[in-house]
């Protein structure tokens, strides 16, 4: 879009100011100088005044000029055959291209610390590639094998019948015969439900249940069944305890896993099984073994930030060069929105990957490189890389332009006509429009100079 007020890509003047004394002409002979026309008139009752203009030195709108005269002198002499050319000048800015490398490599917008291993991060700087590289290594960050016994806190005994109870609820919460402890010898006798305190492990959960019990009738006799439950049900049987005479714990394992939650769950009720003889089962003591496996994960996190980004670019990009993968796994890149980190994309390979730089609002920009395998990964990895830089760049745009001001500083103002007169050389297509100041604004006095001749413009009114 042209917003000034005169455009022209090429024209060749000579300007020049014609004063007349009085208004009768008698001739209008047009002298050629090697066809280019000066300006001569002839009038019957006074001579003419001509003055060249004086000068291109003139700024009286503040706008400044646009374009540029090859010869202003050409338009104060003549005729000659000799011009001053008008080029028009672009008025767009010119492109940019810059490639701006991080600042720091200590940033922590986040709050948590990198993770592994950065080596000589300073040869991920620079202007170019120089082959020279900054490797990023994980390390285990996993969770060794762990577990714990739980006993039983709470009793409920709603659901109670047929076995006795010795000391205090929840009666088997230790190894303390004959202190506490549970007995029958009743067929279809069952205890309550038992509780457990809360566990700490996260992850797959596993779950063993074990009893301090026996009985007194001998091997494969009487003993207990034990159910499980997780879920407010009627309970799971896990199977058969108890069926021997010598004191001691019989453990037995649930199978599959668990969540946290499903452990904090479960609750143990013991239904008496009878056969054989006649004497009593025992049980004085019931924990749950509640483990967690080790865990092998290998990560990579690390963030690098500039504070002095160019931020208002039409082409916005985070530039990666990665020298090589030891392994397969590949790198997920990510920038802070100031509350959170925003996916950019994936590495997936060695050589240039270049993402688009979302969030460049400001000239602090922060990036994050991290192992795209977060969970359970059991390989370690190791990357190098040449150089980390942010590219942005304009396309370069064009809007040519011409507005440029030429005065006279000592013209004659009271004749009875006065006119501007410009010869113009060869033009271009575009129109070019001439505009005279009044003190406060310009006025258009001609809307379209024609080339390769007089154009002759009364300005006694201006």
């Amino acid at each position: 879009m042209k917003s000034r007020r005169s455009t022209l890509f090429f024209l060749s003047v000579c300007i020049v100011v014609l004063l007349l004394g009085v208004s009768t002409e008698v001739a209008y002979p047009t002298t050629y100088d090697s066809g280019i026309v000066i300006h001569q008139k002839e009038y019957s009752l006074s001579s003419s005044l001509e003055q060249f203009v004086e000068n291109n030195l003139s700024d009286v709108d503040g706008l400044g000029s646009l374009g540029t005269h090859s010869n202003f002198a050409n338009q104060q002499a003549g005729p000659d055959a000799t011009y001053d050319t008008l080029n028009e000048e672009n008025t767009e800015p010119i492109a940019t291209n810059v490639e701006d490398d991080y600042d720091s490599y200590v940033s922590d917008v986040d709050s948590s610390p990198d993770v592994g291993v950065e080596t000589n991060p300073t040869n991920a700087q620079g202007d170019s590639l120089d082959s020279l590289y900054m490797t990023l290594q994980e390390v285990e960050v996993g969770s060794p094998y762990q577990s714990t016994w739980l006993d039983t806190d709470q009793y409920d005994g709603l659901v109670e019948t047929g076995v006795t109870n010795f000391g205090t609820s929840p009666y088997l919460d230790a190894q303390d015969y004959p202190t506490n402890y549970m007995t029958t010898k009743a067929p279809g006798s069952q205890g309550g439900w038992w509780h457990f305190p809360n566990t700490t492990l996260t992850g797959e959960l596993s779950i063993n249940v074990s009893l301090y019990c026996w009985n007194l009738d001998g091997a494969n006799d009487d003993g207990f069944d034990i159910y499980y439950d997780t879920s407010g049900g009627p309970g799971t049987l896990l199977g058969r305890v108890a069926q021997h005479t010598v004191q001691q714990y019989d453990t037995l394992q649930i199978s599959g896993t668990f969540t946290q939650s499903q452990v904090n769950s479960l609750r143990i009720m013991l239904v008496f099984y009878k056969t054989g003889g006649t004497n009593n089962a025992y049980a004085d003591h019931l924990r749950i073994g509640v483990s967690s496996p080790k865990v092998i994960n290998y990560e990579a996190d690390f963030e690098y930030s500039w504070s002095t980004a160019d931020n208002d670019e039409g082409h916005e990009e985070v530039c990666i060069n990665i020298g090589s993968f030891i392994g397969t796994e590949a790198l997920n890149v990510s920038c802070w929105n100031g509350i959170s980190w925003t996916q950019l994309g994936q590495i997936t390979t060695s050589g240039w990957t270049n993402l688009t730089a979302t969030g460049l609002t400001s000239t602090s920009y922060t990036i994050r490189i991290r192992g795209a395998e977060s969970i359970e990964d059991a390989v370690q990895e190791t990357w190098t890389i040449d150089l980390i830089t942010l590219h942005t760049w304009s396309d370069q745009t064009y809007n040519y332009e011409l507005d440029l001001e030429v005065q006279w500083i000592s013209a004659s103002f009271d004749n009875n006509n006065e006119f501007l007169c410009i010869y113009a050389g060869n033009t271009d297509s575009e129109d070019l429009v001439v505009e005279v100041w009044d003190g406060a604004g310009w006025t258009n006095v001609h809307s379209d100079l024609q080339a390769n001749s007089w154009n002759n413009i009364s300005v006694k009114p201006h």
